[in-house]
């Protein structure tokens, strides 16, 4: 099927407003990633250049350098991460093989203190208080 003349114009002039768009979504990343070369007295005498003037590591240096606080926070939280969907995940394997069986004395009273605990996240109790 053939495209009349203002459906081709129509797709064009979408096409430059969504490159536009795209553009100024990415410019601050851009912006951000290129002057992370840069060397900081030339941020601070030029400000945020489109091509930094000096070249410099010195940003990558003081983040990857070893005994670097950012560098143990990374480590803190990736262990955080770890541990406690390991330990969480544990925890809810031996519930629900609990409660996946039936002969359970009271499964019904552990099933509800699961499922409101669910419901009611921990977040209102200190909310409550």
């Amino acid at each position: 099927m053939k495209k009349s003349r203002s459906e081709i114009i129509q797709q064009i002039i979408m096409s430059l407003v969504i490159t536009l768009v795209g553009i100024c979504c990415l410019f601050p990343i851009y912006l951000v990633f290129i002057n992370s070369f840069a060397s900081e007295s030339s941020i601070l005498k030029n400000g945020y250049m489109i091509m930094p003037n000096e070249f410099s590591l010195q940003a990558y240096k003081s983040i990857f350098y070893k005994g670097s606080a950012i560098m143990k926070s990374y480590g803190i939280t990736i262990f955080i991460t770890v541990a406690g969907t390991f330990i969480a995940t544990v925890i809810t394997y031996m519930c629900g093989y609990t409660l996946a069986n039936e002969r359970l004395k009271y499964r019904n009273a552990f099933a509800l203190f699961f499922f409101i605990t669910t419901v009611f996240n921990t977040g209102l109790v200190p909310w409550y208080m």
